[in-house]
């Protein structure tokens, strides 16, 4: 890889030299610009020190409202949308940085939480009244869902609801893994499917 200062490029000339670059060498320098920002800053907030998020990757709050299906007011829906955000924030720390086990576990718990309170939230939206696990029930029995999304949507819920720094009995960064994390997001994206296309339907005819 070609050592080169940054002052004498202009942020094109940057890209036009990371495109003529392989994908690991581009990564590795990045790698290393970061270190530096990080041993000249340290833990302060330092304006300076900011770095501009690629663009690219997070969605905007109008694209991820466009998956969601139809329930509650604009406030939830735009809170949804909001939500689905900070899910991309968390996948690009995942799948971009290389974080140890016991933070990408405790991301993976953030995320899960996130995904029981939009699974709620769609559930509220669908039924009316009743507890979460009444709720599955419902649409089970409305051929909404079936029995096994049911039993993956109540999973979820019982996640969310046990975390609780208070009542843990084990350590949390071996309670979340990729594992539940990809099963978290099935799930959720079982309900929106389902309920996106209920709504199709009844609006068919």
């Amino acid at each position: 890889m070609n050592k080169f200062d940054f002052d004498d490029f202009a942020d094109k000339d940057l890209a036009d030299h990371f495109d003529g670059m392989e994908l690991v060498d581009v990564a590795r320098a990045a790698s290393t610009a970061l270190q530096n920002i990080q041993d000249r800053s340290g833990r302060n907030n330092t304006t300076e020190a900011q770095v501009k998020f690629p663009r690219g990757f997070l969605r905007t709050a109008k694209r991820c409202r466009l998956t969601l299906p139809e329930f509650g007011d604009e406030v939830q829906q735009r809170n949804a949308s909001y939500a689905l955000m900070t899910l991309d924030v968390y996948r690009w720390l995942l799948t971009r940085t290389a974080l140890t086990d016991p933070v990408r576990n405790l991301i993976f718990k953030q995320a899960i939480g996130v995904f029981g309170s939009l699974c709620e939230l769609f559930l509220n939206g669908a039924i009316k009244g009743k507890s979460y696990p009444k709720k599955t029930e419902k649409l089970v029995a409305k051929n909404i869902i079936d029995e096994a999304l049911k039993c993956e949507l109540n999973w979820v819920w019982d996640q969310r609801n046990h975390m609780h720094l208070d009542k843990a009995t084990e350590y949390e960064i071996d309670m979340y893994t990729l594992k539940h994390y990809k099963r978290a997001w099935c799930a959720y994206k079982g309900l929106r499917d389902s309920l996106l296309a209920h709504q199709n339907k009844l609006e068919a005819g």
